[in-house]
């Protein structure tokens, strides 16, 4: 229930922003009292107005509480070739239907509220029309939500298993963390990618990324490939993975599994091959680093401070709080267990912001692209496995 709300909600942001934004410049326009354009407006529309909203409301609680029953009841005869066909036309829809309707409908209510701001316009012209271009954004915006959690299914659907990867002979990046860190990883961004599908995206140069699946889940995150394992199996299967994997990459947090991983892979590892991803600000890294440190052949390193999750404006020099995500940074280690501190941080992106890749032009943008920012500190990591770090034909601030 929790996600069909923050779905609807979602659908509901954009909608509010221009049904108070355009009732403003309509009432402006109309010439009338703000009381009195509300009582015939209420008078006149009233009952279409509250009736569309209940239905649209209903539509939406019915197709998104769908989409959430088959994400717990996958249907067993979806095989991958109809969930690639079924993501196909997911995207058809996001792309030519939502999205153009969602873009006119936004682009036709500023351009109106432009000109009833600067403008006498008669109440029965301007109210009808600016509440047929509301409901096609409404309409747009729910559709582009639905869609989208469509489409976050079928990638479920989609996603490959642990032995899939194995098949492709590449030594793999093993991805370890506590089962609890997974709903923040899986939250989505800007570019609809969750943060563990940025993660993965930034290390499949390295090797693909492989996981221990939580127990119990009907369908896997999407990022990492996973396996299931007994609670008898998985330390063994931990193990092995360690043994055959090219990295292995630990989220930091304070699950007993998580501790056991960590002290497993000092004991087990080189130290070149383990990163440590952080996900915490100060404080909490330093309660981190405490119950950790003993375990480790060398102090592990301060934490550089809050600018870690900030981004420098060059133009006027100030510092402003970005969120992109929950990881700020990540430990790479020297073969005698030196650690270094690598933010992950917008800071460290190019200054010109014109990237090939995500075509963003501003840095507040440019933000939401964990993938280009953990790909920038993974840098010293290319260098010490021994492979050639790509720039992507990005003009890096620090080439």
């Amino acid at each position: 229930m929790k996600v069909i709300l923050r779905s609807l909600l979602g659908s509901f942001i954009v909608y509010g922003f221009f049904l108070i934004f355009s009732g403003m410049t309509v009432v402006k326009a109309s010439q009338l009292s703000a009381v009195q354009f509300l009582g015939q407006f209420w008078h006149d529309y009233g009952l279409l107005f509250i009736t569309l909203l209940i239905l649209y409301m209903l539509a939406f609680i019915i197709v998104q509480g769908r989409i959430n029953w088959i994400n717990q009841h996958p249907p067993s005869s979806l095989n991958k070739q109809a969930a690639k066909r079924r993501q196909q036309t997911a995207d058809i829809w996001l792309r030519w239907v939502a999205g153009p309707a969602f873009l006119f409908s936004i682009v036709s209510l500023t351009g109106l509220s432009f000109y009833f701001a600067s403008h006498s316009v008669r109440y029965i012209f301007a109210v009808p029309l600016t509440l047929f271009l509301l409901y096609v954004l409404l309409v747009a915006s729910g559709l582009n939500s639905l869609v989208q959690n469509y489409q976050h299914f079928l990638r479920k659907r989609l996603a490959k298993t642990v032995d899939e990867v194995l098949a492709e002979n590449k030594a793999p990046v093993l991805y370890l963390r506590s089962f609890l860190d997974d709903k923040v990883a899986a939250k989505r961004g800007a570019a609809l990618l969750t943060e563990e599908e940025e993660l993965n995206k930034a290390f499949e140069h390295i090797g693909s990324m492989i996981a221990i699946g939580r127990p119990g889940e009907v369908l896997p995150e999407v990022g990492a490939a996973r396996a299931y394992f007994t609670d008898d199996q998985w330390q063994a299967a931990v193990h092995h993975y360690m043994d055959i994997s090219r990295l292995i990459v630990l989220r930091a947090g304070f699950s007993q599994g998580l501790l056991w991983e960590i002290q497993n892979s000092i004991h087990r590892l080189d130290a070149s091959k383990l990163i440590l991803l952080i996900p915490f600000e100060k404080d909490a890294y330093d309660q981190f680093r405490a119950r950790v440190q003993i375990l480790f052949p060398k102090p592990l390193p301060d934490h550089p401070g809050h600018d870690a999750h900030r981004m420098t404006t060059h133009s006027s020099g100030q510092t402003e709080k970005v969120i992109y995500g929950s990881l700020l940074g990540l430990i790479h280690f020297d073969d005698d267990w030196t650690a270094h501190f690598e933010k992950i941080c917008a800071d460290n992106l190019p200054i010109s912001g014109e990237l090939l890749i995500s075509k963003m032009r501003d840095k507040s943008a440019l933000a939401d692209n964990i993938y280009l920012m953990v790909h920038y500190a993974l840098r010293p990591v290319y260098a010490r496995i021994g492979l050639d770090w790509d720039d992507l034909g990005i003009p890096w601030k620090y080439n």
